[in-house]
C-alpha cells in the first residue's frame, strides 16, 4: 500500500497517529532498561524512526530526517528514550 500524500495513499495525521499508537510503542518495548546503549546500538532505531516518518509523509528517501521528523512533531527515538 502506498503511503503518504498519494491518491491511493492515507493521510499523513493519520499515519502519524497509527505510528505512534503501534509502531513506536513495539518498537521500544522495554527501552527503560535500555542505559547502556552506545550511539551505534540505537542509530538503526533512529534510521527506522525516520524512515517511517518519511514514508508516511510521502516524502523522498534524500529528505532531512530531522525535517521530516520535525514536521510531523516528533522525536528522534533516542529522544523517546531519554523521555521513557
Amino acid at each position: 500500500m502506498n503511503a503518504g500524500v498519494r491518491p491511493s495513499g492515507i493521510n499523513p495525521i493519520c499515519g502519524m497517529n497509527s505510528w505512534k499508537t503501534f509502531g513506536l510503542p513495539s518498537m521500544l518495548y522495554g527501552s527503560e532498561v535500555w542505559s547502556t546503549q552506545t550511539i551505534t546500538e540505537l542509530d538503526p532505531l533512529n534510521r527506522a524512526g525516520a524512515f517511517a516518518a518519511k514514508r508516511l509523509q510521502g516524502l523522498t528517501p534524500t529528505t532531512a530526517s530531522a525535517g521530516a521528523l520535525g514536521t510531523v512533531g516528533l522525536w528522534s527515538i533516542t529522544g523517546f528514550i531519554d523521555k521513557k
